[in-house]
């Protein structure tokens, strides 16, 4: 049951990172394989939250350029595609110029340079990566859930998890209650962990073993249909992420 699993101790092999106990708490975005059915916005998340002083990881399987635990992955390579016509976080932040961390102390250096880094799966929790790796085609519902919870700062970080279904979110939030995790819980885009930018997706606040519903982000003006990239590959969506950091563009009110 999810009741004899903590993801701060349960997970014993996942490296660790520091970050400044004089700023705001690093919030951990857990990416998913892709998605295929919109704009992937996990990265304009991610890079609204470095705008504000905030420390912020996106982990996820995808980054190396090959599959964990091979001799030759390559740095500088772009990531791989999760799949036909799917866009994941990497591919989108790596046309942002964020690069994948090809190890424990670049993702260091790039938090305390950078403020935002993105760490593969296979760099965090190498032995948590193998399971998850191909050719295993639909892993354990625990191994992806453990992979989401992961926390390099030993339980300092914040996590924002998408759940990819209802079934999910439901065992997502059993697991955060049983360990007192704190974490922000919502039904992500595509199992992405950022709010439908159409509007319609709770959000649920998980600390000290008590869940609350913290915003129904049908904020106003949402009613209206948001701007959103003209088509949802990475280089379209990385540039129109550009733009709406420029302010060129409107954030969509479910993504504040």
């Amino acid at each position: 049951g999810v009741d004899c699993v903590v993801p701060n101790a349960g997970i014993a092999h996942t490296g660790r990172l520091e970050v400044s106990r004089e700023g705001p708490r690093p919030v951990l975005l857990a990416a998913s394989r892709g998605i295929h059915g919109q704009p992937n916005l996990t990265a304009l998340l991610a890079a609204l939250l470095k705008r504000y002083a905030t420390p912020v990881l996106v982990h996820g399987v995808d980054g190396m350029g090959a599959a964990p635990g091979d001799d030759d992955r390559r740095v500088g390579t772009p990531p791989n595609d999760a799949g036909v016509g799917r866009v994941t976080t990497a591919q989108v932040l790596w046309e942002l110029g964020i690069e994948p961390a090809a190890s424990l102390a670049d993702a260091q250096a790039r938090l305390r340079h950078d403020g935002i880094t993105y760490v593969p799966l296979a760099v965090l929790a190498p032995g948590l990566a193998r399971l998850l790796a191909p050719p295993r085609a639909s892993p354990p519902a625990i191994l992806r859930m453990l992979a989401m919870l992961i926390d390099p700062f030993a339980g300092d970080g914040y996590r924002v998890i998408g759940a990819a279904s209802a079934d999910d979110l439901t065992a997502i939030r059993e697991l955060l209650l049983a360990s007192r995790t704190d974490a922000l819980l919502l039904r992500g885009t595509e199992g992405e962990p950022f709010a439908d930018p159409r509007g319609g997706t709770p959000l649920e606040h998980v600390a000290g073993g008590v869940a609350a519903s913290c915003a129904d982000v049908d904020a106003e003006g949402s009613d209206r249909e948001p701007s959103l990239p003209a088509a949802t590959d990475a280089v379209t969506t990385a540039t129109w992420i550009a733009s709406v950091l420029a302010g060129a563009e409107p954030v969509p009110p479910p993504i504040v």
